[in-house]
């Protein structure tokens, strides 16, 4: 495998940041000798005139292309999102060639730089130790000679070879159970300089769609090092507020890069301590002071208030549903049922293997109080399920393989119209099956167990349908991931999702816990309470929330 790498670059929406990243790299002297695949990412539902424009100008210039020994364009007709993209593109590569060198849409590199990757993916080919190469350095202050190796893995422009992408972890979940279970936290924070286990808790909290989170804390917790050259090869444009998942426009992060730079390799594979403090200082020196936080927090505030938008996450305190609504988008946006459709069906295919809110991951997460309260659940080697508000079956293919062995089970989603139609046509099959009331859902099956999985927080008269449910007499029901708020009274807030998910923005409860509970216990004994694990408790204000959830079993009598 001495031959020279190909290279996928990742395009989407910025013609004058692709035209110059391709510029760039052509002038290094491989790059004639090297194939290159494109990936063109496809244009949201939701696209303006001015945005399919630009990614069609993009498409133009990579169908245009010709400076390399081969050029693939592949143009996704839908939006995949950078993150499923780059991971799907990357395997893709690697499945065929063995070896790759990642660029995005944002990055210039030096004249050398693929002699650089070229020749470090050669000689570290058969080091098991070494699955990363970078051509980026931090604009750290003491000069380093020779090129270096720290633990894990980084991302502006990066190299690997097929058998070492297998480390990479999608479950960000497990990452941080590990990293904290072996006390690495600080570690992985370069000493605490940088909110890299933020980073995460972000990725896992659907803050932000961040792949290479994944993949730093893959290759960190595998003790697998990267390998850095003395000084970057690259410069990054995108830091000027251009791109979907760009910083804010900054100028920390530039660097000068050498027309032609000798790279003398380490004699050893280790972790590069003189690096690794350059890195942390230079982290610390990036951080604003107090006073910066202090007016960037102003104008912040001062930006909401004025338009009037709540910023991702939670926020407000609203006297009724109807107040809050009119600020909202809502939840029955079609763009929404197709992304859960898309991830559904790729779950189904066995493509992915667990999906949340239309976010897909490789592995299977399973909540241990939910499995045994699914298994107490069982009767007579039977499993008869009422998921209401359960989307397009995500819980569903989420617990399935926990209950092969029942002599039956049934299982229907019952949900809104639009969702119970594309269930129905795409998604069903003989256990699973869509209804558009639980009247419906009852004629096929026994009220044997009721799931409610965050949902009863995102109905506008809750109260009312709690009421309604119980009338159904359910055997058991299970709750969870519901929001609970430490005061007297429940409250209304917005909740905006992170448009890397989907863009949308719906009212939402925040339960008294007491008065909640007091609903359900006159009919219901509280087998089992517990505090979700994923979203973690949290601030509203000046109140604390967190997220909870219950095992009901019905009185006898």
């Amino acid at each position: 495998m001495n031959e020279l790498a190909p290279i996928a670059l990742f395009l989407y929406n910025r013609p004058d940041h692709s035209k110059r990243t391709l510029d760039a790299l052509a002038l290094n002297l491989e790059a004639k000798e090297s194939d290159l695949v494109i990936y063109c990412d496809g244009a949201k539902e939701n696209a303006t005139k001015e945005q399919t424009e630009k990614i069609n100008a993009v498409r133009e210039i990579a169908n245009s292309e010709s400076r390399f020994k081969s050029v693939t364009v592949i143009a996704q007709e839908q939006n995949k999102g950078l993150s499923n993209s780059i991971v799907s593109g990357v395997s893709e590569v690697l499945n065929k060639y063995g070896k790759i060198i990642v660029i995005e849409d944002d990055l210039i590199v030096s004249n050398d730089f693929l002699s650089f990757m070229n020749q470090s993916l050669i000689k570290y080919e058969n080091e098991t130790e070494v699955v990363c190469i970078t051509g980026y350095v931090y604009p750290i202050k003491k000069k380093i000679t020779e090129a270096f190796f720290l633990k894990g893995a980084d991302c502006w422009t990066w190299a690997t070879w097929k058998n070492k992408w297998t480390l990479f972890n999608s479950d960000a979940i497990q990452l941080k159970k590990q990293l904290e279970a072996k006390g690495l936290v600080k570690e992985f924070n370069f000493n605490n300089s940088y909110p890299y286990m933020q980073m995460l808790e972000d990725k896992i909290n659907g803050k932000n769609q961040s792949w290479a989170i994944l993949w730093y804390a893959s290759a960190f917790l595998a003790n697998k090092y990267c390998l850095y050259p003395p000084h970057s090869l690259v410069h990054n444009i995108g830091n000027d507020g251009s791109g979907t998942h760009a910083l804010k426009e900054t100028s920390i992060y530039k660097v000068d890069i050498k027309e032609k730079t000798t790279i003398v390799f380490p004699k050893l594979i280790e972790d590069n301590k003189d690096a690794r403090k350059q890195f942390e200082s230079f982290f610390n020196s990036s951080k604003p002071s107090l006073i910066d936080r202090a007016k960037n927090k102003v104008k912040r505030t001062l930006k909401r208030v004025f338009s009037n938008q709540p910023v991702y996450g939670w926020s407000g305190d609203y006297s009724s549903w109807e107040k809050a609504q009119k600020k909202c988008s809502g939840y029955d946006n079609s763009i929404i049922v197709n992304k859960v459709k898309e991830a559904v069906l790729k779950v189904k295919s066995g493509e992915a293997k667990f999906e949340r809110d239309s976010v897909l991951f490789d592995e299977i997460y399973l909540f241990e109080p939910i499995v045994n309260a699914l298994k107490n659940s069982v009767k007579d080697n039977k499993l008869h399920v009422c998921d209401f508000g359960g989307s397009l079956g995500s819980s569903y293919f989420q617990f399935k393989e926990q209950f092969e062995n029942l002599s039956e089970l049934k299982w229907t989603v019952v949900e809104q119209e639009h969702f119970v139609e594309i269930g129905k046509s795409e998604i069903a099959h003989k256990n699973l099956t869509f209804k558009k009331t639980i009247d419906d859902a009852l004629k096929a099956q026994d009220n044997q167990l009721l799931l409610l999985f965050s949902v009863l927080q995102y109905i506008p008269n809750a109260h009312d349908l709690i009421k309604k449910l119980l009338s159904y007499k359910f055997e058991y029901i299970i709750i969870d991931r519901t929001a609970f708020i430490e005061r007297s009274t429940d409250r209304i807030a917005i909740q905006v999702v992170p448009p890397d998910i989907y863009e949308a923005s719906y009212p939402c409860w925040f339960f008294n816990e007491n008065n909640f509970l007091n609903l359900f216990l006159k009919d219901y004994d509280l087998v089992n309470g517990f505090v979700d694990e994923i979203p973690k408790p949290m601030l509203l204000g000046t109140e604390k929330i967190s997220w909870k959830g219950y095992y009901l079993k019905r009185k006898n009598g």
